[in-house]
């Protein structure tokens, strides 16, 4: 087993259903979206996807930087960040201003059913398919000695959402490749990979910021790796790792915490975190060997929630060609925010 120093400093998937939301139109089938985003406890939809359930059709204008929707009533124009939406020489207020997230331009649940529906010349209907949770600001600190300061002082606030925001990190990168398979597949790209699944996981189903240290492949310091973790509004921290064995028979996930796990509130540490995340795991189905304090784990003594997994042994071919397959880290990644969320549901009940 092999323990690193690290310390955390931002899908839809094939076979795992992340359903938000059901969108339709009078007399048609509803159609399920589910490359949601909350912001500020609104709901945003990728345009391009919401043009196709109320047949209409657009493109966006790289020289005008805007989108450009062709409807009955001529071209209608949106400007990210834009409060209006303009036809010809006419201005519409928008309640919810369009923006871009991962990529693509989105409007919110306000727009789809008010604009859009105008435009589209029938009434939109539009139906979340679970709850959200509301989402904080965010803000930033540096330097290692912050952190440890942070761990030491920090304190459960009892007002404002039960968690604000969540910090990642995918460990190596760059020219640390990690452990190496026999097949040359390497801990940096698999830890990347499961991150950026749960990231986009965490955002959607719980519109939280959610702060990854490393958004490629590529050598980061340790302040940069820390960088996301300083962060004010952090309460959770997950790392993500893997390992090798001399025998390749041994397999499973392992779920590390802290030597000393919280002794100012350890009901609602570490360790009932990590055994949240280990329940989730098992109840996927997924090999989980246990949870274990480590003194090796050098993350300082504090109250911040934190769990380093180790996802899996390169050095067993079985679990190897597991891991390298999209639809085994879906499955990981969902087990995470399922453990995630129960723990989210347990703090929520003890501030009842």
């Amino acid at each position: 087993m092999r323990f690193v120093l690290l310390l955390c400093c931002f899908l839809i998937f094939s076979t795992t259903a992340f359903a938000a939301v059901e969108i339709t139109m009078r007399g048609q089938q509803a159609a399920v979206i589910e490359d949601v985003y909350r912001q500020q406890g609104v709901s945003y939809v990728a345009l391009e996807d919401i043009l196709k359930i109320v047949n209409l059709t657009g493109h966006w204008d790289s020289v005008a930087h805007t989108y450009r929707i062709r409807t009955n009533r001529g071209w209608a124009v949106l400007t990210p960040a834009s409060g209006y939406l303009r036809i010809g020489d006419s201005f519409y207020p928008i309640q919810d201003k369009p923006v871009f997230i991962d990529g693509r331009l989105r409007v919110s649940e306000s727009f789809i059913q008010s604009q859009l529906a105008q435009l589209a010349g029938r009434p939109v209907f539009f139906r979340h398919l679970e709850p959200q949770q509301p989402v904080a600001t965010e803000t930033q600190r540096d330097g290692l000695e912050a952190l440890f300061d942070r761990l030491l002082r920090r304190a459960e606030s009892s007002r404002g959402p039960v968690i604000r925001a969540i910090a990642i990190d995918p460990g190596h990168g760059g020219l640390d490749t990690g452990v190496i398979a026999p097949d040359g597949y390497n801990e940096k790209l698999l830890t990347f990979e499961v991150a950026d699944r749960l990231a986009r996981l965490l955002r959607m189903r719980l519109g939280v910021p959610v702060y990854v240290s490393r958004s490629g492949d590529y050598d980061i310091s340790l302040d940069q790796r820390l960088e996301s973790a300083l962060r004010e509004d952090v309460d959770l921290w997950i790392l993500l790792h893997a390992q090798t064995s001399f025998s390749p028979e041994v397999r499973g996930i392992d779920l590390l915490v802290r030597d000393e796990d919280e002794p100012l509130n350890p009901s609602l540490g570490s360790m009932v975190l990590a055994q949240h995340l280990s329940d989730a795991m098992k109840k996927s189905e997924l090999e989980v060997r246990g949870v274990y304090s480590s003194s090796l784990l050098s993350l300082g003594r504090g109250i911040l929630p934190t769990v380093q997994l180790e996802i899996g042994y390169l050095s067993n071919p079985d679990e190897l060609r597991q891991l390298r397959q999209e639809n085994y880290q879906n499955r990981l990644a969902q087990s995470v925010f399922d453990g995630i969320q129960n723990y989210i549901t347990l703090l929520r009940e003890t501030r009842q």
